[in-house]
């Protein structure tokens, strides 16, 4: 295993490897609260089969203590995310499972304190699941955990109902609620949530991979602080012959969102996606996942002034045929505003309110998208 320190230009300050007995494959790391660092990583050998390990280095990358978390007897088990705790201590969450099929996947998160010591280890599924796979895992900055990953209720392999997962615990690891989202479409794969974010309000973004028509394709979605969906986007930039995942995702200054990941299939690269604070990529418009799909269609309506002081226009291109209504929301994709249209013309007034860009969607009364598009409130 190796641990890079760089300088903001990318520059190596130091590199530290560090010679064990077996394969250990060195896969997260992060700074602690005492400007230390924890490494999450995993043995790979035949003694130890695969092991999650949690390692502390000090500030130039020395290793202070290393601590293995052995599965259950027959079971491997890896890392798939880690987090410092305001006690200064780490959660981590694993996936047991058994390499026959056997359909006993576990999920597993583990406590401990600032030295690495088990303070409690939770099993998450309790049924016999055939896919039942964590992704990453963080501490809410008012107490409790939140974890994200794959479920699927199916106990026969191969799974075919897999559904991307998310679970609330409390402080000690007690589960406070848990979350499906998606549409079961299939052999569950690598489809699952890999990484969630709580954002300043309490609202919570994820990226990971939903399986579309046997393609995985990289998603991004949205809840608020109980769980409660608020959008889920799949994005279509790169080919459709690739399978295309997203493994991490951090909100941008401007409101939207970033995340990285990389493609598999005839070639293999990495990739990074910018978006909107709607999880729409500006390049190619909003693709929402569901049965209908939208592809940005700039000319169906038109906002004026632009910049406004808050009162605008809303006009239609063509006579409404059905109900169709605004939503508006700020930077940090918060709807603030929302009413149904006119049949061409709709004055709208959110004055006062704060300067700055705001975006607009037009819906049908079926909810499906038709057009969006930002104006500035100056």
């Amino acid at each position: 295993m190796a641990l890079f320190r760089f300088d903001n230009n990318g520059d190596t300050i130091w590199t530290k490897t560090y010679s064990d007995t077996a394969n250990l494959l060195g896969w997260y790391v992060k700074n602690t609260r005492n400007k230390r660092y924890i490494v999450g990583a995993v043995w790979d050998s035949p003694v130890y089969h695969y092991t999650p390990v949690l390692s502390e280095m000090d500030s130039l990358g020395n290793r202070l203590w290393q601590k293995t978390y052995p599965a259950t007897s027959g079971f491997k088990s890896y890392l798939s995310g880690i987090d410092t705790c305001k006690d200064e201590g780490f959660i981590m969450s694993q996936y047991n499972y058994d390499s026959t099929y056997a359909c006993t996947d576990v999920i597993q998160i583990t406590k401990t304190d600032s030295e690495g010591t088990i303070q409690w280890s939770k099993n998450i599924s309790t049924a016999s699941l055939c896919d039942a796979i964590p992704g990453g895992v963080v501490s809410l900055k008012n107490g409790g955990y939140l974890f994200c990953g794959l479920i699927d209720t199916k106990s026969t392999y191969p799974s075919t109902n897999p559904l991307l997962l998310m679970t609330k615990l409390n402080n000690m690891g007690n589960v406070l609620w848990q979350k499906t989202y998606g549409i079961p479409t299939g052999n569950a794969g690598d489809q699952a949530l890999m990484t969630p974010y709580e954002l300043a309000n309490g609202d919570i973004i994820a990226c990971g991979n939903i399986a579309i028509n046997n393609r995985l394709i990289g998603c991004i979605l949205k809840t608020d602080s109980s769980g409660n969906l608020l959008w889920l986007r799949n994005d279509s930039i790169l080919s459709s012959s690739e399978q295309n995942y997203l493994i991490d995702i951090t909100p941008t200054r401007d409101g939207g969102y970033i995340s990285c990941g990389f493609t598999y299939g005839s070639t293999e690269n990495m990739w990074v996606v910018k978006t909107d604070s709607l999880g729409c990529a500006d390049s190619t418009g909003c693709v929402y996942t569901g049965v209908q799909e939208f592809q940005k269609t700039a000319d169906a309506y038109t906002l004026y002034p632009n910049p406004s002081n808050g009162r605008f226009t809303i006009a239609s291109k063509t006579l409404l045929k059905e109900d169709e209504y605004v939503e508006i929301y700020n930077m940090l994709g918060q709807k603030i505003y929302q009413r149904k249209l006119n049949a061409t013309t709709t004055n709208i007034d959110i004055n006062p309110t704060a300067k700055g860009i705001y975006l607009y969607r037009i819906l049908s009364k079926k909810n499906v998208l038709i057009s969006q598009g930002k104006f500035v409130v100056e």
